[in-house]
């Protein structure tokens, strides 16, 4: 059971929302701790096949990660973490950084091999990260 629930995960964190979209009790079933998306308040216009359908990060469920409490970051502009992109963010010297994803950052979270794959361009990833520290949301 345990392991179609991580192959589901998967699949919907690497493609996004399928045009068949799951129920909500399925959502949470599959995102568990990550959070099912909010698609209630996405701009006008918004694609909802490429809105991901978990919340928050993957790297949330792996042991040992800042996810839930971010440690500030004054080196680097962009980054590339256990194969995710990253960047700075919020006024110069702040310290605050987030996750990278495509769609105005509601969409798949931006992969990479190094930091090079990764852009100072790209969105911040979309959540309800409430817990995080030194992120870029407005609280």
């Amino acid at each position: 059971m345990k392991s179609t629930i991580l192959i589901s995960l998967i699949a919907a964190l690497n493609f996004g929302l399928a045009s068949a979209s799951p129920s909500r009790a399925d959502a949470e079933k599959i995102c568990g701790d990550l959070g099912v998306m909010d698609t209630s308040n996405l701009p006008e216009g918004t694609d909802l096949s490429a809105v991901r359908l978990c919340a928050n990060h993957p790297l949330g469920r792996k042991p040992n990660q800042h996810i839930q409490k971010r440690d500030c970051w004054y080196k680097e502009p962009v980054g590339c973490t256990d194969g995710w992109c990253w960047k700075t963010c919020g006024e110069g010297g702040s310290g605050k950084w987030c996750w990278t994803a495509a769609a105005d950052g509601n969409g798949d979270w931006l992969k990479c091999n190094a930091a090079s794959d990764c852009s100072a361009a790209a969105a911040c990833g979309v959540g309800n990260c409430d817990a995080c520290g030194c992120d870029c949301r407005d609280k």
